[in-house]
């Protein structure tokens, strides 16, 4: 097939039980493939590219259109063997394409054109079939208070090898998610595909009956092994390691130059030991101080930097806890928080930084929407027992000798929350929770089973919970007020989640507001300086509202190693801002074939 070669621009992140697996003979335990023998993965100069994530065999199948309980697809890796349509560079804002040849806007309408020749490895041809199905049912899962699918009215298939959407109302860079959705072979799902299309076409919408339906069928599918169109295809899979080898018929897979890709499973422990070791190639896990440690004198050490445009902090529950509704109390459980503090227990020096500005955005972003003087009038929040203390009573709260009380005369005591396995959000649970215990806040820190926190997040069931803030997956700087608003905070019966009000806000700066109207124009307005406006009002008000606490922010990065498997890792600097789980600049640069393998 014809590869796709730009030229690379110096601009400027489960479960499916029962599914089948294909054993690996000595790759049944941990110690049987962390070896530097030629029997192990140690062995180099092979043309093999080694990575690690933390995957589960035994939870996780080859049903990809049941994403979250998929193996390897929440990876950067993912891309090698299931590619999308394309990958933004966040830089220059422009597409790298993938799956698509190409992406054209006129007036509303969003057209798709497909790349010919890509082949998926049971032999048919990826065509604009697979796109048409892929695409219509990714609208159907999407819920009504999505951002950029509910715009979408209409999806057909345009000449031979084309799809067009239709918005009915667009904004820049609506078309992201409609981009990066995933494509699935009309080999394995054409049935399904078809009752999709019917059913948008006959008005039938995310949550509907025949939708759920239709979504139960999906998920229900089980299979023995992937169907892929990429330029490597899942060959072997062991329980601490899965194998890809070369589909020279996939997407660029006449221009990659590794023979083969190995993922380990490693957690942050086991991922900071192999790095040590030299034993793997690559990892995006974030690492705490200590394990960056173990490795930091590695020789050929590559440390790859991105742009930070989110961060850890926490959300309170209003429906559980109504007092958290007061932004007074937000303001006093900031006053009563020392970030910097958290930071570098929880990831180290280095690996974060302490917001400046506290309005929801990145320092560095704020500065860029904010003026000199809007960044002055905003509240730094420094620690301050007396100021923390003040907003407590102004709110109504007593103190009983050392303990707090609130409004209604309870001792203040609360659990906060994190995922297990995200150490970074652990330790920042337990630096909080001692630090407002100290004030005579009572807060026990308790971790839950990663597959539950989504669930517990958007139904609000938790006190105090570790989340993100700012904007991790949305490169637009709308993205940010997304999640800092509208992400798990869908305010309904069933899903109440924060429960913060958006509709009216009570705000000293700019009376009462809208958060939605202003969120529209900050996202959808076609005038730039208007966008920045709404931007601007936004993160005076978070800074006033505090909808979630921003206690620290990440300073990204990935790392490789230079010299056993890689001979140099390209890294193209415009792809700095991107999001490096998902939009990876380094797997960008193994599919181009610019970054190749030691000699």
């Amino acid at each position: 097939m014809t590869s796709l070669h730009p030229s690379l621009s110096r601009r400027r992140l489960l479960q499916a039980a029962g599914i089948g697996t294909v054993s690996m003979a000595g790759l049944s335990v941990l110690s049987a493939c962390r070896g530097g023998s030629a029997d192990g993965v140690g062995a180099r100069g092979d043309g093999t590219f080694i990575g690690a994530y933390e995957f589960n065999t035994l939870e996780q199948g080859f049903n990809p259109v049941d994403a979250d309980n998929t193996l390897l697809l929440g990876s950067c890796y993912s891309e090698l063997f299931y590619p999308r349509p394309g990958i933004l560079n966040w830089g220059t804002s422009e597409w790298e394409y993938m799956l698509a040849e190409s992406s054209a806007w006129e007036g509303e309408v969003f057209t798709i054109t497909v790349r010919p020749g890509v082949k998926w490895n049971d032999g048919t041809d990826v065509t604009v079939d697979d796109f048409l199905g892929s695409l219509t049912w990714s609208k159907l899962s999407s819920p009504a208070w999505g951002d950029s699918w509910p715009l979408v009215s209409k999806i057909e298939q345009v000449g031979d090898n084309a799809v067009a959407l239709t918005f009915d109302g667009g904004y820049p860079g609506v078309e992201f998610d409609i981009m990066k959705s995933r494509i699935h072979p009309s080999s394995r799902y054409g049935d399904l595909f078809q009752k999709a299309i019917e059913l948008f076409n006959d008005g039938v919408v995310n949550a509907d009956d025949e939708q759920l339906e239709l979504a139960d069928e999906f998920n229900s599918l089980s299979f023995s092994e992937f169907v892929s169109c990429g330029p490597y295809q899942i060959d072997q899979v062991g329980e601490t390691q899965v194998t890809m080898k070369r589909h020279p018929e996939g997407l660029f897979g006449d221009q990659v130059k590794f023979e083969k890709v190995i993922v380990e499973k490693a957690d942050n422990g086991v991922a900071a030991q192999l790095l040590a070791e030299s034993k793997i190639d690559y990892a995006t896990h974030v690492f705490g101080p200590s394990e960056r440690k173990l490795f930091a004198d590695v020789n050929g050490l590559q440390e790859f930097d991105y742009l930070g445009k989110d961060g850890c902090g926490v959300m309170l529950s209003n429906s559980k806890r109504p007092e958290f509704a007061d932004p007074r109390v937000r303001k006093a459980l900031m006053h009563i928080t020392k970030g910097d503090e958290v930071g570098k227990i929880a990831v180290g020096d280095g690996a974060f930084f302490a917001p400046k500005y506290n309005s929801g955005l990145s320092d560095a972003i704020a500065e860029e929407v904010l003026t000199a003087d809007q960044l002055a009038t905003l509240d730094a929040y420094e620690y301050d027992e007396a100021k923390a203390a003040a907003y407590l009573e102004d709110a109504g709260w007593t103190k009983d000798g050392d303990t707090w009380q609130t409004p209604d005369g309870e001792p203040a005591e609360y659990e906060l929350v994190s995922p297990e396995g995200w150490n970074d959000f652990i330790l920042t649970g337990e630096q909080i929770a001692e630090q407002w215990t100290a004030f005579g806040i009572k807060v026990t820190a308790v971790t839950v089973p990663e597959a539950n926190i989504w669930g517990i997040w958007d139904e609000g069931d938790y006190d105090i919970a570790t989340r993100h803030w700012g904007n991790p997956f949305i490169p637009a700087i709308a993205g940010a007020w997304r999640m800092n608003w509208f992400t798990n905070n869908n305010r309904t019966k069933e899903q109440p989640g924060m429960n913060i009000e958006t509709e009216n806000v009570e705000t000293e700066a700019f009376g009462t507001v809208d958060i939605k109207e202003i969120y529209d124009v900050a996202r959808a307005d076609p005038d730039e300086a208007k966008r920045n406006e709404a931007s601007a009002q936004l993160a005076i008000i978070f800074n006033e509202t505090l909808p979630r606490l921003p206690i620290w922010g990440f300073t990204r990065a990935s790392y490789g190693i230079q010299g056993p498997g890689v001979k140099e890792f390209v890294f193209d600097d415009s792809l700095s801002g991107n999001d490096k789980d998902h939009d990876n600049p380094i797997m960008t640069s193994i599919l181009y074939g610019t970054t190749v393998p030691a000699e």
